[in-house]
């Protein structure tokens, strides 16, 4: 292949120009030759160099068939897949639950998790007070509370009542947990950080548990816990979880086998 310093892309006409050292009438029949090709097609700058002085009597193409057009977008909040959590505080002493899809591990010794909020979130208010938090991982059996705890704000409702969650306390004593979810995490404040519209909290995690029935051999069973994420994009919406595609770290030496054999 050419040094990538040297391949320019034939669709750049115009920002090329000066670099290749022609006109506009030096571009016809390139452009004429990529209308005819399939494939995004990328010359080198000394093929350039040598057409324009009639040196070469055919244009060497290198074909990318894997190149694909990008649409910017702007900055934007897209990333997949993004949990769909319920993460529970006591506000004024009661146990209150919000959604919540900007969540994640943020360290592992010792285990931490963030989770990003508004900080006019009810729930932010019930975090604020005792510095404590849950994160629950529902199953697609919670579907219909889920959707209902990210659509209603605790100030004017009673979660509890509508979604008849059952809330047991662990370790921290004022982090409620709900017990229908397969996962809860107890989580201790440990940072806040004021990012603009949210806040970032990052919590310690004192104390995991999980539901018996949702374990294998002793180990977490995703396919038994059943989670399911939230997705944006032309509308929003929870998918559950698909296929395994492979086993972890049992791709990489294939890749390693291919890219010797192909030298």
């Amino acid at each position: 292949g050419l040094p990538a310093a040297h391949l320019l892309a034939v669709q750049d006409f115009g920002r090329r120009e000066a670099l290749a050292g022609g006109g506009i009438g030096f571009y016809q029949p390139i452009r004429k030759r990529c209308r005819e090709l399939s494939d995004i097609d990328i010359l080198s700058q000394k093929s350039y160099s040598k057409y324009h002085t009639g040196h070469l009597p055919a244009i060497s193409l290198l074909k990318e068939k894997s190149l694909m057009s990008k649409v910017l977008m702007g900055p934007q909040t897209l990333i997949y897949p993004m949990p769909a959590l319920l993460i529970g505080a006591n506000v004024d002493d009661k146990p209150n639950f919000m959604v919540c899809a900007w969540c994640g591990i943020a360290n592992s010794e010792p285990p931490m998790i963030s989770v990003s909020i508004r900080p006019v979130r009810y729930t932010s208010k019930g975090i604020r007070q005792n510095m404590t938090f849950s994160v629950n991982v529902p199953s697609t059996d919670l579907i219909r509370e889920v959707d209902y705890c990210g659509s209603t704000s605790g100030a004017k409702a009673d979660k509890l009542e509508v979604c008849q969650f059952k809330v047991f306390y662990g370790k921290l004593k004022n982090a409620p947990l709900i017990e229908q979810c397969p996962v809860n995490l107890e989580c201790k404040v440990v940072h806040m950080v004021a990012l603009g519209t949210h806040t970032l909290i990052v919590g310690n995690i004192e104390e995991t548990h999980v539901s018996e029935d949702c374990l294998t051999n002793g180990k977490p069973d995703v396919s038994k816990i059943k989670p399911f994420i939230f997705v944006r994009g032309a509308g929003s919406q929870y998918q559950a979880f698909g296929e395994v595609i492979a086993k972890g770290a049992s791709l990489a030496k294939e890749l390693q086998k291919t890219k010797k054999g192909s030298r």
